[in-house]
């Protein structure tokens, strides 16, 4: 079985053209690239600025809290050419107090978002990091 790393958030890098999650696990920092819209939605979290309406992450938000369903983990589980796979662990409990875990196939980015939104952990398969290139951040060399 492959082994399971913790995963830190180390920061966000935006530009016009994309975001960047820079995460480290296994003391590998490492870069997921995502879509430049998804950096101010990270933005938003971090500051807990309201917005007008609401974006669908707090949507999905709001229903987990309302079906009383929390985020176990993150797990990114494959790294192919620079695209990432992710599954996001839920938990939900029945009125037996028994919970049930269910594993959903997520895109990295928005999996990303709702465990940085709800403070859940972040996890990373051994082969993943062994396939991931090191990120070397220009900025702080």
């Amino acid at each position: 079985m492959d082994k399971i790393h913790t995963t830190y958030f180390q920061k966000i890098i935006q530009t016009s053209n994309y975001t960047g999650f820079v995460l480290k696990a296994n003391n590998k920092p490492f870069i997921i690239y995502a879509d430049p819209h998804v950096g101010q939605e990270i933005q938003n979290i971090f500051s807990q600025s309201p917005s007008s309406r609401p974006k669908t992450h707090e949507l999905i938000h709001s229903l987990f809290k309302g079906l009383d369903v929390s985020i176990k983990h993150l797990l990114l589980t494959e790294s192919d050419k620079g695209i990432f796979f992710s599954s996001l662990f839920l938990e939900k409990q029945n009125k037996e107090t028994v919970s049930e875990v269910i594993e959903l196939d997520v895109r990295p980015s928005d999996g990303l978002i709702l465990a940085l939104q709800n403070d859940a952990p972040i996890f990373c398969l051994d082969t993943v990091i062994s396939k991931v290139k090191p990120f070397i951040d220009m900025e702080n060399e």
